[in-house]
Order: structure tokens, then sequence, then C-alpha cells
């Protein structure tokens, strides 16, 4: 959500999970196949999979660094921000900065 500069993650706030997910596998090189079976899918955490099998899971790193860019913009550039985004099973996704392993 922060990534699509939505701040108040709280569930009743909005919901851009998939879309943010879909637009980002896009830019890093998903075909609409890819794009439309991870905008049918009814929790993120489904995606993961998808990326995985497409060879996509960098686009977690591109979620991370806009993650980063968004919340640095948020505080006036006053703080240093850093994001790791894990899985479920607590598997490193993407990280700004880059240096975290990943499982691919």
């Amino acid at each position: 959500k922060i990534a699509a500069g939505i701040f108040n993650t709280h569930s009743k706030f909005g919901d851009a999970r998939l879309e943010t997910i879909a637009a980002y596998a896009g830019l890093c090189g998903a075909d609409p196949e890819v794009i439309k079976d991870i905008l049918s899918q009814n929790l993120a955490e489904a995606t993961v999979e998808i990326l995985r099998k497409n060879g996509l899971l960098s686009c977690f790193d591109e979620i991370a660094r806009k993650i980063v860019l968004r919340a640095s913009e948020f505080v006036d550039n006053q703080l240093k921000i850093s994001c790791i985004l894990l899985s479920l099973k607590g598997e490193i996704l993407g990280s700004e900065p880059k240096g975290e392993s990943r499982n691919e």
C-alpha cells in the first residue's frame, strides 16, 4: 500500500495490494497473462509463487525502492528509511537498499 501512496494501511482504508504488485510486475517485464493471474488472486501472498515461476521476484526490490522513496518524502527526508519485504514464511522477497539475500 505504501508503494502506491496509501499510508493508512488498515484494511478498511482502501486496498491496492494486487494492483500494485501487478503494476510493478508489468514494469519488470511480466506479460499480460502473468498480470491477469496476479490480479485474479485473493491474497497478495499468492503472487509470490506466480512471480517466482516467471523469474520476476526482482519486482519486489522495485516495490521496496518505491516504499523507501514514498516514506522518505513523507518524513521530508529527515530520517534514513530502509525496507525489507518478507513473505508470510519469513523469506526476504525484496529490499532497499539492496544486498539482502533472497531464495529465487
